[in-house]
């Protein structure tokens, strides 16, 4: 862009950044970042920021990406909060993932992933009292588990499944097939890990229909 003379908006640093993000390049994400406004002329918007969060928790660095929100010029809004959250999940820092969800809670107590998600990660750690206490609070604030949707098109016709649903009329066949899938990826030496897998007393097939579903 540079070469062609053409000016950078905002919207293509989202897209650099997010770039950056998922192929792991810290320094040079960070590195435009701090660009935006000093060669750019381009103050970072709350999409800038949650990029730049991202880009630190896919990275492992927490304490950064909770330094960058504590250093935004304005207030950070739920979607910065959630990514934060979000790479607390993937890192296991169930300390400040607690801290993260009841702010998140203070903003949105209607949105039922930060329960989920919470949820889930006492889960892992057989912490069962607060893994209770979370589902308590739901209840109390009437807030229900919204279930995943995933489309697929196959012969131009459209497919829906819903996590933990069996009623697809071909319901039988996808999971045989998701199951020699399963066997082929652990033959080439996939080993599941226990970190990722969901625990739920009232689902013992999530860890499968999460996998299909993306739900």
């Amino acid at each position: 862009m540079k070469e062609s003379r053409v000016k950078p908006d905002h919207i293509t640093f989202v897209a650099i950044l997010s770039a950056c993000s998922h192929i792991g390049l810290l320094e040079e994400g960070c590195r435009f970042l701090k660009s935006m406004e000093s060669e750019y002329g381009i103050p970072p918007r709350m999409e800038h920021y949650a990029c730049g969060v991202d880009l630190y928790g896919r990275a492992g660095c927490l304490s950064e990406a909770k330094a960058l929100i504590e250093a935004m010029p304005f207030e950070p809004d739920a979607m910065v909060w959630k990514t934060l959250l979000g790479a607390c999940r993937i890192c296991g820092d169930i300390e400040l993932a607690t801290q993260v969800a009841s702010l998140l809670l203070e903003i949105e107590p209607e949105e039922h992933c930060t329960y989920v998600l919470l949820s889930n990660m006492y889960g892992r750690l057989r912490l069962w009292d607060a893994k209770a206490s979370v589902t308590r609070l739901m209840r109390e604030n009437g807030v229900k588990k919204v279930p995943g949707w995933s489309w697929m098109e196959v012969h131009n016709e459209v497919h829906a499944f819903n996590a933990e649903d069996h009623s697809h009329s071909h319901c039988e066949e996808i999971y045989l097939a998701l199951g020699g899938l399963m066997e082929e990826i652990k033959s080439l030496g996939f080993v599941t890990s226990s970190k990722v897998l969901m625990h739920d007393v009232d689902h013992v097939d999530e860890c499968i229909d999460s996998t299909l579903c993306l739900g």
